[in-house]
Order: structure tokens, then C-alpha cells, then sequence
């Protein structure tokens, strides 16, 4: 090794020898090392991006310096990707307005709900930005690429299906559901503000109201309360007793609605990983609804009453009691019960013949004629009456047995009721004859249990008697 000059830099020698080292691989200066290129060769490389994306917009979309309008939204959301503000937020609404304002008329007019929808998207993430997704500055992004496409498209049909309408989906399900006038409210409480403080701004109004106009205006997260007329439920400068209880009873209720709802699934939801999101939308709403508590609170001032009654639900009043559809009905009593039977429906009472007693559970009609010569039409009475001859010969009805009776053959003495109505009939072996009774005295009780033959109850004597009808009423 020699002894180096003086005044040798090693410093730069070694700087050197490190850009000979990694020339090679950095590709970028004119002197890099690379096989030489030919002029055919760069006659067929394509053309570059930009130029060709810019050339296919239309003229009203290109500003003078040769850049498309879409670059300031572009950089807007850029800025909404780092930070949701509202100065962000008015700024990317104020260079979609322009980008629709410089859209060909057919094409806007075709485009309005991409419009108005990234519109809603960024209107509701200035209200709400807790109910918003993360992703909504990408799904914004997706719409601004879906809008340059169709700005340099001619026919807007050819990416209907495959842009314009997946964007809409995509839109549509990145809006969140808030109350439709929670942003009027918003709005018109800031245009208040704005009112008073041009106002403030006025010569004739002291400079001390214009310092306190702006502290005023509620902010934007805040719950906004509706500034009811003096003439509303006041009476001589105090609010009706009505009204105090009635907000007495709801903070009762939101007090309950926190400590026993909000508040329990918050700390679920805090301790359970993975619903930090659903953990944040509830301490929101708790904190909501604790605000709100506090206003109407402040409202109320000395008529508060902790211990306010929440007002119960005032009972129905009792309906009038019906009255039967039918003046009178037969009383009778089968199985040791007492049940009732319309009078027009009954088209046999007597004591058949002793082979009848022996039919079981079905009865045919014919077993009840007298004598062997005897006519089936000379016995009944009623609907029956009006059949031939040879349809009673074919007739068969089921005798009843009420509920928790078995099937046991009648006494020698029991009577024999038939009630046949609408091709319908039924047999009912009797322990006593039947009477008359007037269905004025006794109360009404409808039943409409389309599966029973029991059209309702009447009190006879303090005791409920089912009404038995073949046609429930």
C-alpha cells in the first residue's frame, strides 16, 4: 500500500466507487449500461397515458393548461382519505358541483343520481361521520372513475352494466340511514347563525352582540332542539301542567332507556373484540341521549320531578255488551250439561223407536220413520221437510258427544234432538225434555272459532250456556 498524496479526498473516492458499484442496476441516468434501442422500436412503443385519457375528454372538461376537471375532487379526497373535516368536505362538494356543471347536458342529465348520491355520501359525512364507513373515500374514488369514464365514453349504454350501475349499488349501500331532517335542522340552524352574523356585522348593532352572535350557533354535533312559539302550551308565561308531566314521564323513560338498554350493551360491546365500531356508535348515542336529558332539564328548571309518575295506559273501555242474534233459543240438557239450540235448526224431538238407540255414532235418517209403511218426511220438520223421499233414505248424521263424554248407549226413556242446517246435521241424545227460554235476560258472548260448533255463550241463571249452531255465526 502507498502512502496517499496530500490533499487526497477519500471521502469522494469512495462515493465513487459506490455509484460504479450500483450504476448498473439504477437504470435511470442516459450513460446506464443496456442494449442500444432501435428507431423501429420506439415507433411501436405506445403512447403514453395521460395524453391519451386527456384527449378522449371532452373540451368542456379540460382546463386551459391542458388538465381535466376532475383533478381538483381527485385531490379532495385525497385530503378526506387523511382527514374527515368539514372544510375538506365543502371543498370536495364544491368541485363535484363543478364537475357536474361542465358535463354535457345528455350525459348529465343521465349521471344525476351518481350525482346526487356522492352528494348525500359526503352531506351525510359532515352530519354523521361516526355512521359512516371508513371506506367511503374509496367508494367516492369508484364514482369519480365511474364519471371520467363515462365523460370520454360515447354511448353511455356500453358501461351501463359494467360501471354506472355497480357504482350505484355501491353508493347506495355506503349511505348510512339518519333522520331525513336532521340535516335541514343542521342547515338551517347554520343559516340562522349566518343571518345573525351579518346582522352583528351591521352598523346599528353594537360590536359586543357581534362577538356573541357566533357563540350562539349550536355546533354541528350537538342535538338540536326546535324553538316551540310562546303561545304553545304556556299560560300566562308558564308552561301547562300537561306538558310539565308529560316531560316529568319522558325523562323518567330516557333515564330508564340509558341505565337498563344503552348502557348494558355498551359495556358488552366494549369488552367483546372486534365491535370497537358498535362499542363507538352506542358511547355516542348514550352521550346523545345524556345531552338531551340535560336540556330538558335545563328546560324544566323548578317543575323537574324525579320522582314523576309515567302516565299508564288508559284501559279501553268496556264494550257494550252484545246482544244475542236470536230472541229465543231451545234449552236442553245432554251429558248432565245445559247447552241451547236454535229453534229453526231443530228438525226432530222425539223418542225413536228402540233401534234407533242402538245406531252408535252415526245415525241414518231413515231409522227414524214409524212403521214399516211409515214416510221419513211425516217425522221431521224444518229444512229436512223440503227433501225428497229417497235423499232422507240416504241420509246419515253423526251423533255428538260432548267434551270428556264417552260413546255409551242412551237411557230407554232419553228424548232425541236433530238440528240440521246448509246440508249439516247432528244428532243429540237428551236427559230431560227441552224448553223454551227468552235470550233478552241473560248476557251475550259472540264466538267466532270457525272449528267449533259453538257460535257463543249465553247466562242463564248466572251460568254460561254454549249456543250450539251447524252455522257459527
Amino acid at each position: 500500500m502507498t502512502d496517499s498524496p496530500p490533499g487526497r479526498d477519500f471521502h469522494a473516492e469512495i462515493d465513487d466507487a459506490i455509484d460504479t458499484l450500483f450504476a448498473p442496476h439504477a437504470g435511470a441516468g442516459p450513460e446506464a449500461s443496456g442494449p442500444p434501442v432501435s428507431d423501429k422500436a420506439v415507433s411501436q412503443a405506445p403512447a403514453a397515458p395521460a395524453p391519451q385519457k386527456a384527449a378522449s375528454l371532452p373540451a368542456s372538461l379540460l382546463t386551459a393548461d391542458g388538465a381535466d376537471a376532475f383533478s381538483p375532487f381527485e385531490e379532495a379526497l385525497l385530503s378526506l382519505d387523511w382527514e374527515i373535516s368539514p372544510d375538506n368536505i365543502e371543498t370536495a362538494r364544491k368541485a363535484l358541483k363543478e364537475i357536474q356543471g361542465n358535463f354535457e347536458v345528455d350525459k348529465a342529465v343521465a349521471l344525476t343520481e351518481i350525482f346526487a348520491l356522492m352528494d348525500r355520501l359526503l352531506e351525510v359525512m359532515a352530519i354523521a361521520p361516526q355512521n359512516v364507513s371508513t371506506s367511503a373515500p374509496k367508494t367516492l374514488q369508484e364514482g369519480l372513475q365511474t364519471l371520467r369514464a363515462a365523460a370520454g365514453a360515447e354511448d353511455l349504454s356500453l358501461i351501463e352494466q359494467t360501471l354506472v350501475d355497480p357504482t350505484l349499488s355501491e353508493l347506495r349501500a355506503a349511505i348510512p340511514n339518519i333522520p331525513k331532517d336532521y340535516s335541514k335542522l343542521v342547515a338551517k340552524t347554520q343559516g340562522v347563525a349566518g343571518i345573525e352574523q351579518k346582522t352583528a356585522a351591521a352598523p346599528p348593532v353594537p360590536p359586543v352582540k357581534a362577538a356573541s352572535a357566533p357563540a350562539r350557533s349550536a355546533p354541528m354535533d350537538e342535538d338540536l332542539l326546535p324553538v316551540l312559539p310562546a303561545a304553545f302550551g304556556v299560560s300566562g308565561g308558564r308552561p301547562s301542567t300537561v306538558l310539565v308531566e308529560a316531560v316529568n314521564a319522558h325523562l323518567v323513560v330516557l333515564g330508564k332507556c340509558i341505565a337498563k338498554r344503552i348502557i348494558p350493551v355498551e359495556n358488552l360491546f366494549a369488552k367483546t373484540p372486534g365491535y370497537e365500531k358498535l362499542h363507538a356508535i352506542h358511547t355516542e348515542l348514550r352521550e346523545r341521549l345524556e345531552r338531551q336529558k340535560q336540556n330538558l332539564l335545563k328546560a324544566l328548571g323548578d317543575d323537574y320531578q324525579a320522582d314523576a309518575v309515567v302516565p299508564a295506559e288508559q284501559a279501553k273501555p268496556a264494550a257494550a255488551a252484545a246482544a244475542c242474534p236470536w230472541p229465543t233459543v231451545t234449552l236442553a240438557d245432554v251429558g248432565g250439561r245445559m247447552v241451547a239450540f236454535l229453534p229453526d235448526q231443530i228438525v226432530y224431538e222425539d223418542k225413536p223407536a228402540g233401534k234407533v238407540r242402538k245406531c252408535g255414532s252415526f245415525l241414518p235418517i231413515k231409522n227414524l220413520k214409524r212403521g214399516f209403511l211409515g214416510k221419513i218426511g211425516f217425522v221431521v220438520r224444518g229444512e229436512l221437510s223440503f227433501f225428497d223421499e229417497a235423499i232422507l233414505k240416504t241420509l246419515t248424521i253423526p251423533v255428538a258427544n260432548l267434551p270428556g263424554q264417552e260413546a255409551c248407549e242412551p237411557k230407554a226413556d232419553s228424548s232425541l234432538l236433530v238440528v240440521f242446517k246448509a246440508n249439516s246435521g247432528m244428532a243429540f241424545w237428551l236427559d230431560k225434555p227441552t224448553e223454551q227460554h227468552d235470550t233478552s235476560t241473560g248476557r251475550w258472548e259472540p264466538l267466532t272459532d270457525p272449528n267449533t260448533l259453538v257460535a257463543g255463550t249465553l247466562t242463564v241463571q248466572g251460568k254460561p250456556v254454549p249456543v250450539i249452531t251447524m252455522r257459527s255465526v
